[in-house]
């Protein structure tokens, strides 16, 4: 892969890790905007947007294989029908949350193990995604009187699933059969986005 794609993909990564923050300071009372509703809605907003930077990430590694049956790839915006898209070009398109632990075999620094719970999966993305997007919008005054509680309490999970799902996770290439890139959101040194190059045996 291009180094050029690796670094799309690294801007991607990073700007999740700033809306994520921007969350956690929302739901928190660090950062508010005067009315409960108000910052709740703010809250949805980002996490939705997280949602849609994971599409635009998937849509970066896949883009050459993407365009050739989206000629309009650049003004695509919507996760669910991006993700649709791409699963039908790269089945394992969807990034695969990994634990890493010391390994017992001295040729390899870590153990690499797929994390079974606890991350946003790929079965329960679109309904994530459409679920946030309903208070994206006024709501009816004849309607269902809205929960801010249990939004706050879905839009909390839902960060910590989008963590454990991206916090160490592995990406596969349609065009280079083998090749995986390990991604780190963060790493001791720098704690910047890192990843790796690896070629599956």
């Amino acid at each position: 892969m291009e180094q050029k794609i690796i670094d799309l993909y690294i801007s991607e990564m990073e700007q999740i890790k700033k809306r994520t923050e921007i969350v956690t300071g929302l739901l928190t009372a660090k950062i508010n905007n005067i009315y409960a509703l108000t910052t709740l809605e703010s809250a949805v907003l980002q996490t939705r947007m997280i949602l849609e930077t994971i599409a635009m990430a998937t849509l970066v590694v896949n883009k050459e294989q993407y365009a050739k049956v989206r000629s309009t790839f650049e003004s695509d915006w919507k996760a669910n029908r991006i993700l649709e898209q791409i699963k039908k070009i790269n089945p394992k398109f969807y990034p695969v949350p990994m634990i890493e632990s010391s390994s017992e075999d001295p040729t390899f620094k870590k153990k690499w193990e797929n994390k079974q719970s606890g991350f946003l999966s790929e079965d329960r993305f679109e309904e994530v995604y459409n679920t946030l997007g309903s208070w994206l919008h006024s709501q009816n005054p004849f309607g269902i009187k809205r929960d801010i509680g249990q939004m706050k309490s879905f839009i909390s999970k839902t960060i910590t699933e989008i963590i454990e799902l991206l916090n160490s996770h592995l990406i596969s290439l349609p065009l280079e059969e083998g090749i995986l890139f390990l991604v780190h959101m963060k790493e001791n040194q720098d704690n910047k986005v890192h990843t790796y190059q690896f070629k599956k045996k």
